[in-house]
């Protein structure tokens, strides 16, 4: 089962920090683009699986995020 999500990507000297914004706490961090987004799957699909396995439902993802920050989309796999 795929989910996606959007994650707000935060620049910090040096690197990048992300939140899921429908997420209580999901959160993560990367010294790069490219590893920050590597990072945010991983949190994210720890996260979900969590969730499912405590018995919780996914929260619906935010579809309209008002931010001046970078959005990008993650698809989680679990």
């Amino acid at each position: 089962m795929k989910r996606t999500y959007p994650a707000i990507l935060h620049e910090e000297s040096p690197g990048f920090w992300a939140e899921f914004p429908d997420l209580v706490g999901c959160q993560t961090q990367g010294d790069t683009l490219e590893e920050i987004k590597h990072n945010a799957k991983e949190v994210l699909e720890g996260y979900l699986l969590t969730l499912r396995d405590n018995g919780e439902p996914f929260p619906k993802a935010l579809d309209n995020i008002e931010t001046d920050e970078i959005i990008i989309m993650i698809t989680a796999d679990i």
